[in-house]
């Protein structure tokens, strides 16, 4: 049943590839009684015959051409079936001159017939092999906007060529039909001639269909092949837009308008993915949400930005005493435990990772929110602290955190030069942060907050059992604060 169906598979396309070529046999066949006198004459036998042996030798010769490297690609095809095509043609005229007398002029009629069934059975394999090219969907070629080549031959063009020679191809034969029918017309008696009339209109009609149905089953085959095309085009884009896969392409294999676009949107891709490769690194060195920014805003990187934040400083208490009795190696893996969770518990309530500072962390909140970034600072701190109850360092001593809150104006953006960079905040409300930090070991707290960030609490929030201190004097500070703390 497999070999059956193997054979079936085989017939079938052997149909399909050589249908067209097999059709002309029978028109070339019938249509040179149509058009030359001398074959009425000389019989359909004897020239089908001809017809028949000069097909089978070119079939053969092109059945070997084929699978040579330098006829298989669809250029090649179509011009292959054209030479073939006209070395038939060429072939019956000498034979039929050597040796039935045949008519040089009836001689060039099929030659010229036959050179425009090359012309279709040419076409037919180029967009066949052109299918079969885009099916196996092979690697683009090399190409950039920059190297793009020039237009080989444009689609509008190929389609008012192929039109302009159908069109030629019909008025040519339809022609040669008439001028070998009129001549028979008038030499019949006039009690004939309206019957002979309507033969020559049913022969004109024949040709006619035969032309307009070589030209829909090219369009056919043509339609197929576009399809396809944009049906690349069109997948290559959507998932492109859903921004997680930049693997695809679009296949490529010619320079026609199809074949620019499709470089325009390999390169657009690879843009694409150099752009998240980028955008990947980045978020590994600063916060990807920093990342994102950076790469999307088009003003200089190294502009500042004014911006009211809500600014977050953490601390290790007894850090120092651990660091020194630690191995190195302990001491990264342990930092890099605490880092990992803290992180998310930041980035699970929106708040930016700006930079790790020794074993603490500035971490900023309203960057890119509706929010000022308040409310979400302190629910992050006060989950940190919760996830942190209990926790000990290795040594098993206690293990504690101080946190600083304050919001106020900073300045953010990109500080240093055009080799080395950091995306950081600075301004007075970072060192504010800071010191409200460093207060937390002094009134022995874990949390410590400004006024201008309790006001806006929720008020489940401010109910926690926070201290006050209305007149507390920051180190550095000539002014006094007003702070809350846990």
């Amino acid at each position: 049943m497999e070999r059956f169906l193997l054979f079936l598979e085989y017939g079938t396309n052997l149909i399909k590839n050589y249908f067209l070529f097999s059709l002309s046999f029978l028109l070339i066949s019938f249509y040179g009684g149509l058009v030359c006198p001398f074959i009425d004459g000389l019989g359909y036998t004897p020239f089908g015959i001809q017809i028949a042996i000069l097909y089978l030798i070119f079939f053969g010769l092109r059945w070997i051409l084929r699978g040579l490297p330098n006829w298989n690609k669809p250029e090649e095809l179509f011009l292959l079936d054209i030479y073939l095509f006209l070395g038939i043609g060429f072939s019956i005229t000498i034979f039929n001159i050597i040796f039935y007398q045949f008519p040089f002029g009836s001689g060039l009629k099929i030659s010229t017939v036959i050179l425009f069934l090359g012309f279709f059975n040419g076409l037919d394999s180029y967009l066949r092999m052109e299918y079969k090219i885009l099916l196996k969907k092979e690697n683009p070629k090399k190409g950039s906007n920059s190297s793009l080549q020039k237009l080989e031959v444009s689609t509008i063009k190929r389609f008012a060529l192929v039109s302009g020679i159908s069109l030629l191809a019909c008025g040519i034969t339809i022609v040669l039909v008439i001028a070998k029918d009129i001549p028979w017309i008038l030499s019949q008696n006039v009690m004939y001639q309206k019957e002979a009339t309507r033969k020559v209109l049913l022969d004109i009609s024949f040709v006619t269909l035969c032309i307009v149905f070589y030209i829909m089953y090219l369009i056919y085959i043509y339609s197929k092949n576009l399809e396809l095309k944009l049906k690349y085009q069109k997948t290559a884009l959507a998932t492109v837009s859903e921004g997680n896969n930049f693997e695809i392409y679009v296949p490529v294999h010619n320079y026609d308008e199809f074949g620019q676009i499709a470089i325009y949107t390999n390169d657009m891709i690879l843009s694409l993915k150099e752009k998240k490769r980028i955008e990947s690194l980045l978020g590994k060195i600063i916060d990807p949400t920093v990342a994102k920014r950076l790469i999307s805003e088009n003003r200089s990187i190294l502009d500042g930005n004014d911006i009211n934040l809500t600014i977050m400083m953490t601390d290790i208490r007894g850090f120092t005493t651990f660091s020194e009795l630690s191995n190195p190696k302990d001491l990264v893996s342990f930092l890099n435990q605490y880092f990992s969770s803290m992180i998310q518990i930041i980035r699970d309530n929106g708040g930016i990772v700006d930079k790790f500072i020794g074993d603490g962390i500035l971490a900023i909140f309203g960057l890119d929110s509706n929010s000022n970034g308040k409310r979400e600072a302190v629910q992050t701190a006060l989950l940190m602290l919760q996830s942190l109850k209990g926790k000990r360092f290795p040594n098993g001593d206690d293990f504690q955190i101080g946190v600083g809150i304050h919001h106020g104006h900073v300045i953010a953006g990109c500080i240093g030069a055009e080799e080395r960079l950091e995306y950081t905040v600075i301004g007075d409300t970072v060192n504010t942060t800071s010191r409200l930090e460093s207060v937390t070991k002094d009134l022995n707290s874990n949390l410590v907050i400004s006024k201008s960030v309790y006001e806006d609490l929720e008020p489940d929030v401010k109910s926690l059992p926070w201290s006050r201190k209305n007149d507390f004097k920051l180190k550095g500070k000539e002014n006094t604060e007003e702070i809350y703390f846990l």
